[in-house]
């Protein structure tokens, strides 16, 4: 009977989510880091009402290739309180990798979450490195599992265009989020069941929804919310890192104002290389690869958000792609063409918006 005992105590230890964790509390909002990064958020303190249950990373490379927290998560610096945080009143900081399963994407991530007395929001920062020996196509992104009023399901996924922010309520609580460094991409929502996370393909899906969906409405279960931004190149032991808020509120205006007072926060850090910048004019890009085997992308800005219509034609005038009356914020946008079944030759993408229609030609060759 002891050596089963042990055997159990032992088998609970190496799973990935049952680490320790660390915490601070702004007066307004508390957060909790463990050792494998999963984060939660609560209201007003860690030891009161828990809005977030889980937000993680993810790091995308193909349909069987995703570094996940259910699956993957080794455990290089366990989470700590960082002692006088140069940039904040509060900081804590962990460094996870894939080598729990050792499969691809070999990465590294370092996480960083910042707050400050008496604010309704924290900064989070992801740093990940590239422990590959060659270039990573990787497509960034993470999943929140709410739990708005400390209870599962029925909240309201919402994405506030003019804003950029994604809004997740219920009654008369708010949390929102904004990415800071790199504009989103696609953001999907998704009711939650058991196993939703059990595949590489099934979260590759949710990362490359590109799309933006304005609302969902969850059910008993509660939603599964997939925020995605462009993919980027990170060379061999390279990094990239990305910024995104996090704030609370008890009306959706009050919400909107801890992201924009987190947004000043940011900006004052001094901590972006590239800052984001809106297109002043629509402009479609040129595929690549061009030419291209089974799979390309189409790029394309916008001066404001509106929906867009997307549409490819064979050299004879037929349609084969349509995207329809899409509606995409202010911004640069990537849409990724899978061609596996179309045949060899000419094809024509041509992108409309109510003021503006451009054709492009591209090359598929098998």
């Amino acid at each position: 009977m002891r050596l089963t005992l042990l055997i159990i105590f032992i088998s609970i230890i190496l799973i990935p989510g049952s680490s320790y964790c660390q915490q601070f509390n702004t007066g307004v909002v508390g957060v909790t880091l463990a050792d494998t990064g999963r984060m939660k958020f609560y209201a007003p303190s860690y030891d009161s009402t828990e809005h977030i249950n889980r937000i993680s990373i993810l790091v995308g490379q193909n349909s069987y290739a995703v570094f996940d927290f259910e699956k993957d998560v080794g455990v290089i610096q366990p989470a700590v309180n960082v002692t006088l945080p140069p940039l904040s009143d509060f900081e804590i900081r962990s460094v996870i990798n894939n080598s729990y399963s050792n499969l691809p994407p070999d990465v590294e991530i370092r996480t960083s979450i910042y707050g400050w007395l008496a604010k309704g929001f924290v900064l989070v920062k992801y740093s990940v490195i590239n422990d590959e020996p060659l270039p990573l196509d990787a497509i960034l992104g993470i999943e929140i599992l709410p739990r708005i009023g400390g209870d599962y399901g029925d909240e309201i996924v919402e994405y506030i265009y003019n804003e950029g922010v994604i809004s997740i309520h219920k009654s008369i609580e708010y949390v929102g989020y904004k990415w800071l460094s790199s504009p989103l991409e696609s953001l999907r929502s998704i009711e939650w069941y058991d196993g939703y996370n059990d595949t590489d393909s099934t979260l590759w899906n949710n990362l490359i929804y590109q799309y933006l969906d304005p609302i969902y409405i969850a059910n008993n279960n509660g939603s599964v919310v997939f925020p995605a931004q462009f993919s980027e190149i990170i060379e061999p032991d390279d990094s990239t890192t990305t910024w995104f808020a996090m704030a609370y509120g008890i009306t959706q205006t009050q919400m909107l104002a801890n992201i924009e007072e987190a947004e000043l926060m940011y900006n004052s850090l001094g901590v972006s290389d590239t800052p984001i910048s809106m297109p002043v004019k629509f402009y479609l890009s040129q595929n690549y690869p061009n030419p291209f085997n089974s799979e390309t992308i189409i790029v394309f800005t916008l001066p404001t958000a509106e929906g867009i219509e997307l549409n490819i034609f064979d050299s004879r005038g037929n349609e084969v792609f349509n995207v329809y009356n899409s509606l995409y914020s202010a911004g640069e946008h990537k849409i990724r063409i899978m061609a596996n079944d179309l045949s060899s030759g000419i094809y024509f993408y041509r992108l409309k918006t109510t003021g503006f229609s451009i054709t492009r030609k591209m090359v598929l060759i098998k």
